[in-house]
């Protein structure tokens, strides 16, 4: 497949060779990497035990996501892998990348602007400040020391060292939850979000091909493909035959055009909203997958086909929103039928704002950091839209562009979301970092509404059949009632021709009447006339006679 995307590239814009992170994987060190001066997260034993009087004071409230609890330092527990969301609302999860190898040479303070506490992240209560390094940072009202954010989960991966949250904590705590759901046939969506080079590409995609390096979407992957071998097994082995069907898709969003990463033709697709897919895209690949390197395959060939371009903030600077998707289908064979369940997971990889100041973008450059920063700004709306912000009756923008339309159901609609909101801990990036935390506190307040998108084909057949019972004892006694209605009809008719003949008769009776009074009339009339005559005759001869009298 690799092949086909040889020679598509875009002018100025470089095609993805490989998912590494330019700096040093996390969780590891290197002898050859510069090592920060000072770094204040983990705290130190007396910022720990104000840190465990804020957790006591500021998240004393029940965990209600349903991901389980989680190491403050690490981020997952393993015992929360099987518990599953008890509400609707966008379950928001943060992770704090250590300092770069370029945050760190390039001067100024190293101590970590945030500090973590169990679930909260604050800005660190005394400016970062490092004489050797620069002058302090200045901290507007906005950046206030001790501002606090509390999330559902938070994933500190500052310190290099063996505390830090790992690819592996995350997955665990945010991945597995996910994939739970979908084999329960709950549609899923992970998005990371957050500034440019704050570790989204990382935390998603990491390195597929690195053991402790890949991230949630490879792992993801792999996990989902053992679940449902153990699953067929264990199905098998009561006699329940199951049948998987996996497909998976790859997109990106550039510029405000939809190009599919599965094929090397660079065609703008678009967004369509169905009543019952929700958003879909018709004519994006669906690649069956079978197994993992079917899933490293796609994901080696698309990454190729993404655009990535340097800029100063990130050597690999993804320039687009990329979104993997895995369709899910099971079928189970049950007695005098089958039961299906599906369920989709998409893995959202969002491009990160930018200023032009930090990244020394111009040219296409620029156009792209526009273009993402408006689409992000879209996405924001939509966020505080849903939230209320605006007002009840706002409509909420999901068509002002591609990538909020794609993800209506996941906003807002049939999903189980999860937001990991990447940071950076620098001072220099500080207010990004606030920038994105109060994103994420605002998608906190978002709610979905995920339902079970199964059909029992037993049940289905069950209530057919009682439908088409319901329906042949309708139609018998609709059969019954048109005959009974037939022979009143049949005796209606009989009594109406019988009627008929009865008026026919009368009237040829009276014709006959009407003939012979009219005949009688006739003779009548023709009587009187003679008579009349006869009479005037006899008044003649009577006034001759009497006259003739008078002569005499």
């Amino acid at each position: 497949m690799a092949g086909a995307a040889a020679g598509d590239s875009k002018p100025g814009v470089r095609k993805r060779t490989d998912l590494r992170v330019p700096d040093q994987p996390w969780g590891t060190s290197s002898p050859s990497s510069p090592s920060p001066a000072i770094v204040l997260v983990p705290p130190s034993a007396s910022s720990s035990a104000n840190c465990g009087a804020q957790e006591r004071g500021q998240n004393s409230s029940p965990d209600e996501d349903g991901l389980g609890s989680h190491n403050p330092s690490k981020g997952s527990s393993r015992d929360s892998r099987s518990e599953r969301p008890e509400s609707n609302n966008i379950r928001v999860a943060v992770r704090i990348r250590p300092l770069n190898a370029r945050e760190v040479s390039a001067g100024g303070p190293t101590a970590a602007a945030i500090q973590v506490c169990g679930k909260s992240v604050s800005i660190a209560k005394e400016a970062p400040n490092d004489g050797a390094r620069g002058p302090a940072v200045t901290i507007s009202e906005y950046l206030r020391p001790g501002r606090t954010w509390n999330f559902d989960e938070v994933y500190d991966s500052i310190d290099k060292s063996g505390t830090a949250a790992t690819q592996e904590d995350v997955f665990e705590g945010i991945g597995v939850p996910i994939l739970e759901n979908a084999l329960d046939a709950y549609n899923g969506c992970l998005f990371a979000y957050g500034q440019t080079s704050s570790g989204k590409s990382h935390s998603i995609m990491g390195d597929p091909s690195s053991g402790a390096d890949k991230g949630v979407l490879p792992r993801a992957c792999e996990r989902l493909f053992d679940m449902i071998a153990r699953k067929t097994e264990q199905l098998a082995a009561s006699g329940t035959p199951m049948q998987t069907t996996v497909l998976a898709s790859y997109l990106e969003i550039y510029q405000e055009k939809l190009f599919d990463l599965l094929t090397a033709t660079r065609s703008d697709l678009q967004v369509r909203l169905h009543k019952d897919l929700g958003p879909h895209v018709p004519g994006l690949i669906q690649a069956p997958v079978a197994s993992m390197s079917d899933v490293s395959e796609l994901i080696d060939f698309g990454a190729k086909n993404r655009a990535v371009g340097a800029t100063s903030m990130n050597a690999h600077s993804s320039r687009s929103h990329a979104v993997f998707t895995i369709d899910l289908h099971i079928a189970m064979a049950m007695d005098g039928g089958t039961r299906d369940l599906r369920s989709k997971v998409s893995f959202v990889d969002l491009a990160g704002s930018e200023k032009q100041k930090k990244t020394g973008a111009t040219g296409e450059r620029l156009q792209e950091g526009i273009a993402i920063n408006q689409s992000l700004s879209t996405l924001s709306r939509v966020i505080q839209s849903l939230t209320g912000c605006f007002g009840k009756n706002m409509v909420v923008p999901f068509r002002d562009s591609k990538l909020t339309l794609l993800l209506k159901d996941a906003l807002s609609g049939n999903s189980r979301t999860v937001l990991l909101a990447c940071v950076s801990p620098a001072a220099f990036n500080l207010e990004e970092t606030v920038s994105t935390l109060e994103f994420a506190s605002k998608c906190k307040l978002v709610k979905t509404s995920a339902k079970q998108n199964q059909e029992d084909k037993r049940e289905l057949i069950e209530s057919l059949t009682a439908e088409k019972e319901r329906i042949a004892a309708q139609l018998a006694r609709e059969a019954s009632m048109r005959e009974r209605l037939q022979a009143e009809l049949e005796k209606e008719m009989e009594n109406a021709r019988a009627h008929q003949i009865r008026a026919q008769n009368i009237h040829e009776e009276k014709e006959e009447i009407e003939r012979q009074l009219g005949e009688l009339l006739e003779a009548h009339a023709t009587e009187k006339q003679v008579e009349e005559a006869k009479a005037k005759a006899v008044e003649q001869e009577l006034k001759k006679r009497h006259k003739e009298l008078e002569e005499q």
